[in-house]
């Protein structure tokens, strides 16, 4: 029985029965809002706006940490 699924699970995976699709985007993000109205401006050192596909962060220049993140990563 180990044998037969182990072939199957070899077959499967050669020909990409399980494949997965990710949905990744910038808007995807900044889906419950800014809470701190950050921007991407860069003189604005409190609050300011990076946004990736994954991720998007509110990073203080002054305290050299971010003030929030947020990510998402869909399947």
């Amino acid at each position: 029985m180990f044998k037969v699924f182990h072939l199957w699970l070899t077959v499967a995976l050669f020909f990409g029965v399980f494949q997965a699709h990710a949905t990744i985007d910038v808007t995807l993000q900044m889906q419950l809002g800014n809470p701190s109205s950050a921007s991407t401006d860069t003189n604005n050192h409190d609050h300011y706006l990076i946004q990736r596909t994954v991720e998007a962060i509110d990073y203080n220049d002054n305290l050299g940490e971010p003030n929030w993140a947020s990510w998402d990563f869909r399947m």
